[in-house]
């Protein structure tokens, strides 16, 4: 989430190359929330600021060749060169990119240093074609979900739960990793329902909104709408509606967990910008739904990182 998303988004070939290491490998999807780098071309680049000095990313640790590692050390490596070489060595991932169609962080972060900056309404325009440079021609595997409001980190209270624009935004993350083989999984936007009180530009773009995934094989945790063999499902008691406490915004959040997870799920969570509250709100979820049911999550296990303020940069 937030700037967040930028180590997210340098670290995940590494990651997933560890994942799919081990013996049985996982699931995996990448998801970034609300990111908040779109380059200014000409001007600079992740790799010309923080990230080669503070982060320190021009290192093989990240699978970059020596060739790469010296095109970063010189700043000519892009935030786009890194992250496309993890969505080509890895075809079988999905990619996603969960954006409001105005984020004033990402615009403050934008504009940061320059004399004179872009309007607010041509921001969109600019994050949506700096986006398209991620789309493969063959073979693609990034996809987009734009969000019709003005806001920051969807993750945030219960945003991630309200939304919905051609579809819920709760039910196409879970797609990402519930799945049939042959599947395709497809962008999400629309511009017919504008809400009065946004000001900005809303269209939806084409080639972002044509932009899809074709599932390589079955998840594990694929479950088919209208089964045409009875399924055993290990959970014999009613499930209790789940209410986790209020978030932040003082908003409740009412749903089931996905059938699939009712064990558990491996995840990691990478954040920047206050993203720790919002990890363990996740614990606490759990321990609310064991109160309720205690055959919920059995296998659950929680931990976190925190370091705050630059000691917190990654590398």
């Amino acid at each position: 989430s937030s700037s967040g998303g930028a180590g997210v988004q340098l670290w995940s070939h590494k990651i997933i190359s560890d994942y799919k290491s081990l013996p049985n490998p996982p699931i995996m999807s990448l998801t970034v929330d609300s990111a908040t780098r779109t380059p200014r071309p000409g001007i600079d680049d992740l790799t010309k600021d923080i990230a080669s000095g503070l982060w320190k990313i021009c290192s093989s640790d990240l699978g970059l060749s020596d060739s790469e590692v010296s095109q970063c050390e010189q700043g000519d490596l892009t935030l786009n060169d890194i992250q496309f070489k993890a969505q080509s060595n890895n075809r079988d991932v999905p990619f996603s990119f969960v954006t409001f169609k105005f984020d004033p962080t990402g615009y403050k972060n934008y504009c940061t240093g320059l004399t004179s900056c872009i309007e607010q309404d041509e921001f969109f325009g600019v994050n949506k074609e700096f986006l398209k440079g991620l789309i493969a021609e063959e073979d693609n595997n990034v996809l987009f979900y734009w969000v019709t409001a003005i806001g920051h980190v969807f993750m945030k209270g219960n945003g991630f739960y309200k939304r919905e624009e051609g579809v819920k935004l709760t039910d196409w993350v879970n797609d990402l990793v519930n799945y049939d083989a042959g599947q395709i999984l497809q962008s999400d936007c629309q511009d017919e329902r504008i809400p009065n009180n946004f000001p900005l530009d809303a269209r939806c773009d084409d080639d972002l909104l044509a932009a899809s995934f074709t599932a390589k094989g079955k998840s594990p945790y694929f479950t088919p709408t209208t089964p045409t063999s009875p399924i055993t499902i290990p959970i014999t008691t009613p499930s209790p509606i789940l209410t986790p406490p209020p978030t932040d915004d003082e908003d409740t959040v009412v749903g089931l967990p996905y059938k699939p997870f009712t064990d558990g799920a491996n995840c990691l969570f990478v954040g920047h910008s206050f993203f720790i509250p919002i990890a363990r709100k996740f614990d606490g979820f759990v321990e609310l739904a064991q109160a309720s049911n205690n055959i919920f999550f059995s296998q659950h296990n929680f931990g976190t990182e925190f370091s705050g303020g630059q000691s917190g940069s990654p590398g």
